[in-house]
């Protein structure tokens, strides 16, 4: 997974990721930001998955939400779950206006490379 982390005009935090983790990125900046707090408790659910003293973890935000699993974290659009299936004869005007939105609605990484994601995060909010 890429990613990028910058400080934008207004000195907020703001971390980028590649087209298909885009979803984690903004999930980064909007819901956990420079909150340290929030970070020790994600790396600390983290651990307890990894060492199968739990086997799930979700936390939901005010635009994201976000799921963790022994194999992975997946980063959810919370508009998402309010979405209604298309018209199946409207599926084909969307497919390929959809790939952009879907990237930016969702996004999964392994649990070990969110670890490290949210590890750099701490590092560079911190710096």
């Amino acid at each position: 997974m890429d990613y990028d982390f910058v400080t934008d005009p207004i000195h907020q935090y703001v971390a980028r990721c590649s087209m298909e983790h885009c979803a984690l990125g903004y999930w980064l900046t909007a819901e956990v930001g420079a909150d340290s707090l929030r970070i020790a408790t994600l790396l600390d659910a983290i651990d307890r998955i990894q060492q199968r003293r739990s086997w799930e973890f979700e936390l939901e935000g005010s635009e994201y939400s976000l799921q963790l699993s022994p194999e992975q974290a997946l980063v959810r659009a919370n508009a998402l779950g309010s979405i209604n299936s298309p018209d199946p004869d409207e599926t084909d005007l969307f497919d390929g206006e959809m790939n952009f939105f879907d990237a930016e609605s969702s996004a999964n990484c392994g649990l070990e490379d969110f670890k490290e994601f949210l590890t750099d995060w701490q590092r560079f909010i911190g710096s």
